[in-house]
């Protein structure tokens, strides 16, 4: 053992095994403090974390390397800067590290006001350690491997647990009805059917789909019930509006409604979910029914973002998007092997959300190449995800390549998943729909991305339902739906009964009509709660938006009182009828179909 700090603190080396256990030590100490500091957030103060329990061992493990990374770099630089890196100047840094992500973790504090408390407390901490650094460096040494055991133990009881809540859910299973069709819910996130070939744009990006809809019904004016992913995913599997749900920018959704997971799974289907994006991860909720549910998989990427210093060494959104977001054919691999380990005397419900058409729009060769030069690609990866407002003409058309680009991606991995499907035999008897969350804005009205307005852009979305030998082939339905109605419409064609708790319309009614006879037109709602955070300028940041459609027309209500009115053919929402005299009473109706939470603000002010 080393003696006290002292004059000769800096003429004695570094020794590599000192040195790292340090780094592990302080490592785990930064994960547990981090993790303890989220978990008091999400159970005792109810905050919104975007981390499922994992991070009671991932955070501390990452945290761990990316200290002993630290470290091991400090002992490189010391080999030849001996008198610059001493055991005082790695103790003050480790400590400022495993500071640190507590104070993040808490949100309460500004990043740099972080740092700066952070180096505070690390300075505090060499004082106190440093004229005992012999009992300071047993206490390290005899607690190390505690911490360790502990981060392994909490790590094999969740993932333990995870493995036995699942075979007594598949075991607590009743018998399903003989011949019950599969469902298979393919969620392709951020997909605007006005840019796909497969709804008429120009560029040839969806093949697959486009051979796809030929084998059953596509829905030309499907909408989706809300801009953005985790309002519109909990509509789509409770069956319920955006505004009677819990589910919100801030709120996962609660158990007020049942789920189509658990509705089927009480009629003996076995269920899994398999998602790309966290806004459908367990920790907002929409997992509930689900016997085999994969949202944060432990990949050595998503145990480093798992951490506050990890995700130091992922600084743009890009870099995090690319490392952390698992591509389709992970998705598609992770279906398939779960579809070989399934019950085999069980139909099956799994669910699947895709993410790679969603922004930063990257995709691999030749992909990425399709509809795009090398400039436009350059002026892609400089674009920053929070900038919703303010893109020029040449990074506005530069976007559009990359995301058609990235949709012929994600519609050829489509193609290569219904294929082994087939191959498989799998198709004979399975309901296969396929939709999208939401589309995606490039400027039309101002703003970019999603989640920022209700306009047809954002909210029309593709939906296409097959089933071989019980759907119609090459049908299409031009009568505007809601993605709201997927539940009841899942109930009526697997045959559950009358008796299901979801609200809403089955869709057959649209394929079974007789010549000359036509559903009458449906009321449809969406919604787009207040974003406090995004710049001024966007449509949601004068207040909660809502729009309800019926019939040919749209009536927009932003958060200020303002209203739009749109003909639903023009596509686009350029020409505002709101002041048309002929079309009062069309936006007397339509204000009158708005939800009663919004009454208060219907018609206070005109653009």
């Amino acid at each position: 053992m080393i003696s006290p700090a002292g004059p000769t603190d800096r003429s004695q080396p570094l020794r590599p095994l000192e040195t790292l256990t340090l780094a592990a030590w302080f490592g785990l100490l930064a994960g547990i403090g981090e993790a303890v500091v989220l978990t008091f957030r999400k159970f005792v103060l109810h905050a919104s974390v975007l981390r499922n329990l994992d991070m009671l061992w991932t955070g501390p493990l990452a945290s761990m390397v990316v200290l002993s990374c630290l470290g091991i770099l400090f002992l490189l630089v010391s080999w030849v800067l001996p008198r610059l890196i001493s055991w005082r100047f790695i103790v003050g840094v480790f400590a400022v590290f495993a500071f640190l992500p507590m104070l993040l973790a808490a949100e309460q504090l500004h990043r740099v006001a972080a740092g700066v408390l952070a180096i505070g407390l690390g300075v505090q901490t060499l004082r106190i350690v440093a004229p005992r650094r012999e009992r300071f460096e047993r206490l390290v040494h005899r607690s190390l491997w505690a911490l360790g055991f502990a981060v392994a133990l909490v790590a094999g009881g969740l993932r333990g647990s995870w493995a036995l809540r699942e075979r007594r859910a598949l075991a607590a299973l009743p018998a399903a009805s003989s011949g019950s069709p599969n469902v298979l819910l393919l969620v392709l996130d951020t997909v605007a059917a006005l840019r796909l070939s497969l709804y008429g744009y120009p560029r040839p990006n969806t093949p697959h789909l486009e051979e796809w809809a030929r084998r059953g019904v596509r829905f030309d004016r499907a909408m989706s019930t809300a801009p953005w992913t985790l309002p519109s995913h909990a509509s789509i599997l409770t069956g319920r509006w955006p505004h009677e749900l819990s589910a919100d920018w801030l709120a996962p959704l609660d158990g007020t409604y049942p789920t189509l997971a658990e509705v089927l799974g009480a009629h003996g289907y076995a269920s899994a979910g398999f998602v790309a994006n966290s806004y459908c991860s367990r920790v907002f909720g929409l997992q509930r029914g689900f016997q085999h549910y994969e949202d944060f998989p432990a990949t050595p990427a998503q145990i480093l973002f798992s951490s506050a210093l990890g995700r130091l060494l992922m600084p743009s959104y890009r870099v995090r998007f690319h490392k952390v977001v698992r591509p389709a054919d992970a998705i598609n691999g992770e279906l398939l092997h779960w579809l070989d380990d399934r019950p085999e005397n069980r139909p099956f419900f799994a669910f699947l959300n895709y993410m790679d058409a969603h922004d930063p729009y990257e995709s691999p060769p030749p992909y990425e190449e399709q509809f795009s030069d090398p400039a436009s690609i350059r002026l892609v990866h400089g674009l920053r995800h929070d900038r919703v407002i303010g893109w020029s003409p040449a990074e506005a058309e530069a976007a559009k390549g990359a995301y058609d680009g990235a949709l012929a991606y994600l519609d050829s991995r489509l193609g290569e998943l219904f294929s082994e499907l087939e191959r498989r035999g799998l198709l004979a008897n399975t309901i296969v729909i396929v939709t999208a969350d939401h589309g995606e804005e490039f400027g039309e009205h101002g703003v970019f991305y999603h989640g920022n307005s209700l306009y047809q852009t954002v909210s029309r979305v593709p939906l296409i339902i097959t089933w071989t030998g019980h759907l119609p082939a090459g049908r299409s339905v031009n009568a505007a739906v809601s993605l709201r109605d997927l539940a009841a419409t899942v109930m009526d064609l697997t045959g559950v009964g009358q008796s299901h708790p979801f609200p809403g319309r089955s869709l057959e009614r649209f394929w079974s009509q007789r010549a000359g006879e036509a559903p009458a037109p449906d009321t449809l709602l969406m919604k787009v709660s207040y974003a406090p955070k995004l710049p001024r300028g966007t449509p949601v940041s004068r207040g909660s938006m809502y729009a309800v459609q019926l019939g040919g027309y749209r009536l927009i209500l932003n958060g200020d009182g303002v209203e739009e009115l749109y003909d639903f053919d023009d596509s686009l929402e350029v020409n505002d009828l709101s002041k048309e005299p002929a079309l009062a009473d069309t936006l007397a109706a339509l204000r009158a179909s708005l939800p009663s939470v919004t009454k208060t603000r219907v018609g206070t002010k005109r653009p």
